[in-house]
């Protein structure tokens, strides 16, 4: 990676050439079973193979899990077990602040306990994934986070869109339907 002086503000900014550049999409998920639209997130990930991954991080039934994330080479599926997503928070939060080993199970269970009432309640942790998550980043060039209702790509491509005067209309998952209206 290259890096200039932003002659303006003496921000740095980073450059990074596209062929090198390879993002992880986090996206953990607690509460329950994953969601059916889920699908569709995964399928339209296709269209960044060369230049981003999905990381999925779950704590339900591997059965369950979208044939279409599956079956995307992009997309990875990180099972921890009940209460993983919980445990890895817990744990960076007590090897950062230095607090006693012992502390863990107490964190970790008030966490699990949150992320089980109020499942809504994980999105506010978002900006900490990047290092949560850390020991599943290594190999990737950025990171982000993601919902589990986002799509990504090109939405003429998408089976099921129609593009009407700038927009994109109708689109079906096959598990349920979806009513989109999105600028194109």
């Amino acid at each position: 990676a290259e890096s200039s002086r932003d002659r303006n503000r003496g921000w740095s900014v980073s450059f990074v050439q596209v062929d090198r550049m390879h993002v992880a999409i986090v996206l953990p998920w607690v509460g329950g079973a994953l969601p059916p639209h889920l699908s569709l997130t995964c399928r339209t990930m296709v269209g960044g193979l060369k230049t981003a991954t999905l990381l999925l991080f779950f704590e339900n039934d591997r059965m369950a899990v979208p044939e279409a994330c599956v079956a995307t080479t992009n997309v990875m599926l990180n099972f921890l077990g009940h209460g993983g997503v919980a445990a890895l928070h817990a744990q960076r939060i007590l090897t950062a602040s230095g607090l006693k080993p012992q502390l863990t199970n107490t964190v970790q269970k008030k966490l699990e306990l949150l992320f089980q009432l109020a499942p809504a309640s994980l999105p506010e942790f978002k900006p900490t994934w990047g290092w949560v998550f850390g020991e599943y980043l290594s190999e990737y060039s950025h990171w982000t986070y993601t919902d589990a209702d986002v799509v990504f790509g090109r939405w003429f491509c998408v089976k099921g869109v129609e593009i009407r005067a700038g927009y994109a209309v109708g689109l079906t998952t096959g598990l349920e339907d979806l009513a989109l209206v999105i600028m194109t």
